[in-house]
């Protein structure tokens, strides 16, 4: 907020935050394939899971490999989210006239820069225990979600009330974009890929 009203000195400016950010997520990103490379296997949940099936052994492969492309990449597609991110905060707070779209997108890169760092510097704490890593990327996005309605409250000085309201207007938004992209995503693979073809057996 003070960013915003103009002072500078201060703080460092967003980019440079996001730029220190994303150099976080590129150290944990080589800590865990350099040092840690079975890490985000998770296999400690498939201990007791002697009579699956094709499909259910196909489907914890898939679940590996999209841990590891979430966790790789998490830098990369964060970024991609921030012009979303300021456009949903933009419209949860549509009778907000306070920030426009462009300091919306500042507060967003502040706050996942902010949130980012910590989360990275937990995951390399705890890179050496599978275990517990998989439990705090369970809630991590709660961690989030937490993170920004305390930044959003702070910010409009909004009551308990209105953040709670805000809040639900943003998940439903949320939840309706999500799906809306994977409705995509499925018609893409189903139309333009084999696939499903491929699994059929």
């Amino acid at each position: 907020g003070g960013y915003i009203s103009g002072v500078r000195k201060k703080y460092l400016n967003p980019i440079s935050y996001l730029t220190i950010a994303i150099t976080f997520g590129g150290l944990f990103v080589y800590v865990c394939t350099e040092f840690f490379p079975n890490a985000l296997d998770f296999d400690f949940r498939y201990e007791n899971s002697s009579s699956l099936t094709e499909a259910d052994k196909m489907a914890q492969d898939f679940q590996k490999q999209w841990n590891t492309y979430l966790f790789k990449y998490q830098s990369l597609f964060y970024i991609a989210m921030l012009p979303f991110l300021a456009l949903m905060s933009r419209i949860v707070f549509i009778n907000k006239k306070q920030f426009n779209l462009s300091e919306h997108f500042v507060i967003n890169i502040y706050s996942y820069s902010h949130i980012s760092i910590i989360i990275n510097t937990v995951y390399m704490l705890v890179l050496w225990n599978s275990r517990l890593l998989f439990y705090i990327s369970m809630v991590n996005l709660a961690f989030q979600i937490g993170f920004f309605t305390w930044v959003f409250y702070k910010l409009f000085n909004l009551t308990i009330k209105q953040t709670l309201l805000k809040l639900l207007f943003f998940l439903v938004l949320f939840a309706t974009i999500c799906f809306i992209l994977m409705l995509i995503a499925i018609v893409y693979i189903a139309l333009f890929t084999d696939t499903f073809q491929q699994m059929t057996p």
